[in-house]
């Protein structure tokens, strides 16, 4: 499977390496064009996997580094070390907020790229889900705005000391007003409507959202995203490795073999470029990864719904 990009230097490749090259004929011109074009796809196919993964890491991290109970209470097993709870717990959702917009700007770029623009209708069929979310203006909107801020130095997370212990909580007042940043238009939408609709319920209830059941719901949404990627980019991958499939059917002459390691050659400048892991089927490796998401949003589906969330 076509990887990330690496640069070796000559001296570095094995005798096997170097004997294996020379025993091809590298590509020419169109055929160049064939191979970058599959590699070009490929590789954003893995960053994205890669930021996904990512994503699910430090989101693991955040569970792990900020323990806390339904209702939002700091648990016994929260360990801050030498630094404060603020610290810490900010800390991991700054870490995982950002992972988060991360994937999920370069889903969007991918899909764009891989079509042709965001008037095609390969685009336009991927951006369905995520503009919905922003037309509903819920969680997703406010997750996704908050990593701005969070960006540029705000602390968005409060970390509240009371009587029977530490509580968290996204304290809409304080993200109302943030210190030397200017927040988006979304984000305000958010802020305003969601704290009228907590005062409609009661008017002495102050404007919180509760910390882990939005991580939670929000943690869902992006697996729920990156699935619908993995459906939207798929077309795109299928077609590019059968017009790599096709000239390399053709032309034997190009295909090289190392060690189970098929591989193309091209030369660019005084570069000398080799695209490997061509024995491996890309559709096999989306369907296995297909599985392997809807079983984890199958996961974090169950868990929302055994939360029960209530306000405290």
């Amino acid at each position: 499977m076509a990887d990330l990009t690496h640069y070796i230097p000559h001296s570095k490749v094995s005798k096997s390496g170097n004997a294996a090259i020379s025993d091809v004929t590298q590509l020419k011109d169109d055929y160049i064009k064939i191979a970058k074009s599959y590699s070009h796809t490929m590789r954003s196919y893995f960053e994205t996997y890669q930021l996904f993964d990512q994503f699910c890491w430090s989101y693991r991290e955040l569970i792990r580094l900020a323990p806390c109970d339904r209702n939002d209470w700091l648990s016994d097993d929260f360990q801050p070390g030498k630094f404060s709870a603020r610290t810490v717990v900010n800390g991991a959702f700054g870490n995982f907020i950002s992972a988060a917009r991360n994937v999920i700007d370069k889903m969007q770029a991918v899909i764009e790229d891989y079509y042709g623009g965001r008037k095609s209708k390969g685009y336009l069929e991927y951006w369905k889900l995520p503009s919905s979310w922003f037309d509903q203006g819920d969680v997703y909107v406010f997750m996704y705005e908050l990593r701005n801020p969070v960006q540029h130095g705000q602390t968005v997370v409060s970390v509240v000391p009371e009587p029977r212990g530490t509580r968290l909580r996204f304290d809409l007042n304080q993200i109302a007003d943030p210190h030397l940043f200017n927040k988006s238009k979304h984000l305000t939408s958010f802020i305003e409507h969601t704290s009228d609709a907590i005062r409609g319920i009661n008017p002495n209830d102050p404007p919180y959202l509760c910390f882990r059941y939005t991580n939670m719901l929000f943690y869902k949404l992006v697996i729920e995203l990156y699935a619908h990627f993995l459906k939207c980019a798929e077309p795109h991958i299928r077609s590019a490795r059968s017009e790599l499939n096709a000239m390399l059917d053709k032309h034997e002459e190009f295909v090289g073999w190392n060690k189970q390691i098929k591989f193309v050659v091209y030369t660019e400048g005084d570069e000398t470029h080799v695209l490997e892991g061509l024995e491996d089927d890309p559709a096999k490796e989306i369907r296995k990864r297909r599985r392997e998401v809807e079983h984890l949003l199958f996961d974090a589906e169950k868990t929302l719904k055994s939360e029960k969330r209530r306000r405290p």
